[in-house]
């Protein structure tokens, strides 16, 4: 069974088979499935998409936006031992018979 990271990155790899290294506006724009330029736009000046602005016009790189979704992407990860146990035992203290020390 695949992890879901390979699952990622092979989906990426098709999506992305056939853009330029350089996307453009419209390109991005059926690439992230949005409705309108005008929020692509939006998007790239939140910086909730990779670029850099030079003047007037904004450097897409195929790259970047792919490395940016892979590490977005919602599918859990493999965790390796003992990650998140902080958080475990600290939720396990904090219990109504034993709730959190206040100085």
């Amino acid at each position: 069974m695949e992890s879901g990271a390979v699952i990622v990155s092979k989906a990426l790899d098709r999506l992305f088979a056939s853009l330029p290294e350089r996307l453009s506006i419209d390109q991005l724009t059926d690439l992230l499935g949005l409705s309108a330029r005008s929020v692509t736009y939006k998007w790239l000046r939140e910086g909730n998409v990779p670029a850099m602005k030079i003047g007037g016009t904004w450097l897409i790189l195929r790259d970047d936006v792919r490395e940016h979704l892979e590490a977005s992407y919602n599918v859990p990860r493999p965790s390796t031992a003992g990650e998140n146990t902080a958080v475990e035992d600290t939720a396990a203290e904090n219990t109504d018979e034993n709730p959190p020390e206040t100085t």
